[in-house]
């Protein structure tokens, strides 16, 4: 299944106007780079820049959690009798995050 969000490493960015930014790295602007989204300032600076570092990771996470999952659904059954009880929840979280990015 191919992504519909803009693929790259995302990166958290202060830019020429002190707005903090979530850039992908490629030729869009002067910089090279191309924003994908502006945090608001409304928000205490450290906000920002939590908020900024946590949108500018999404696509590591949701790439963790396909990982996750994926590795779940191959493991020996004998394994997942075993682990089942502790891992399945995480499992499962991961797979309503995925279906949480991923909707249409």
């Amino acid at each position: 299944m191919t992504s519909k969000h803009t693929p790259g490493e995302w990166i958290f960015n202060r830019d020429s106007n002190n707005q903090w930014t979530i850039e992908t790295p490629n030729s869009d602007d002067e910089q090279g780079n191309s924003v994908i989204v502006e945090i608001t300032e409304d928000r205490p600076l450290e906000e920002q820049i939590a908020n900024a570092q946590l949108i500018a990771s999404a696509p590591a996470l949701l790439e963790a959690c396909k990982t996750l999952v994926d590795s779940w659904n191959d493991a020996p059954e004998h394994f997942r009798n075993k682990y089942g009880n502790i891992i399945d929840s995480a499992v499962g979280m991961a797979r309503e995050a995925i279906a949480k990015a991923t909707k249409a």
